[in-house]
């Protein structure tokens, strides 16, 4: 007798089979000035303005929101693994705020929505003008390739009015959020700090039967070089094999931090 998940797979992929309209591969980067939000750098033309899934990227504004609720009351408060066995080694640990964004712990994620609440974060996705702040496909995995979505040019808004303190927070749960967001590069004229994201479309069951499974990676995040102050996304789409854990987060962080690099 067929299992009730295996059955639902033979469904799927017995629907008629829908053609898919993301090209092989397309990509962006986008860098503007923090403070006046001028457009300093573009990568991508209309790319740039496309909405796809934040996935991990999604993190830097969770964690805005849970420090402000109060869901996490200190970055070094304590989140115990449960046990079960995780994608990654490195997610098998207990877990604070700052070993959260660094490893990319989804269940750390999934502990803190529930906490800060369904009304709670649909408030603070209109407050932070989030993309098209659609969070109705579930309180634990709406941002991993479902339905909240975000374009390169939002995130980059989001991001300075983060950093500038209008997003209508307590100034402490920024402050907090700016001091554990990973630093990627810090040499004498330059620092980049931020956060990646990956995914696949195949992780989603209504995407089961798309022959041309897509993966979607980001890395976003703030910039300083030579005195100069820049918020940042870049991200991409490309083709992935089903059942592949996309690891484009790090080929988006290849191409902001070249990007970064090569401003005058």
């Amino acid at each position: 007798m067929l299992t009730r998940s295996l059955a639902v797979l033979i469904f799927l992929f017995s629907l008629p089979i829908k053609a898919e309209s993301l090209a092989p591969h397309r990509e962006c980067v986008l860098v503007a000035d923090l403070n006046s939000g001028k457009t300093i750098l573009q990568q991508g033309d209309g790319f740039c303005d496309e909405r796809l899934s934040p996935n991990s990227s999604f993190k830097i504004a969770l964690a805005l929101m849970a420090f402000d609720s109060g869901a996490l009351t200190s970055k070094d408060e304590i989140l115990k693994w449960d046990g079960k066995k995780q994608p990654l080694e490195s997610w098998e640990h207990d877990t604070n705020a700052e070993r959260w964004l660094k490893e990319s712990v989804v269940w750390f994620s999934q502990r803190l929505t529930p906490k800060i609440g369904l009304a709670n974060i649909e408030s603070y996705l209109k407050t932070f003008r989030y993309g098209n702040q659609n969070f109705s496909g579930g309180l634990t995995k709406a941002w991993l390739m479902s339905t909240l979505k975000i374009s390169a040019r939002e995130q980059v808004e989001f991001l300075r009015r983060a950093r500038l303190n209008d997003l209508k927070i307590a100034e402490k749960a920024t402050d907090t959020v700016m001091t554990i967001l990973p630093v990627e590069v810090n040499r004498p004229g330059l620092r980049i700090s931020g956060k990646t994201g990956s995914g696949s479309s195949w992780e989603n069951e209504k995407d089961l039967q798309n022959p041309n499974p897509y993966q979607v990676g980001w890395y976003i995040g703030y910039a300083e070089k030579n005195s100069k102050a820049y918020a940042f996304a870049a991200v991409l789409t490309d083709k992935v094999n089903r059942g592949e854990f996309a690891s484009s987060g790090k080929i988006a962080k290849e191409m902001a931090i070249k990007a970064i690099e090569g401003l005058k």
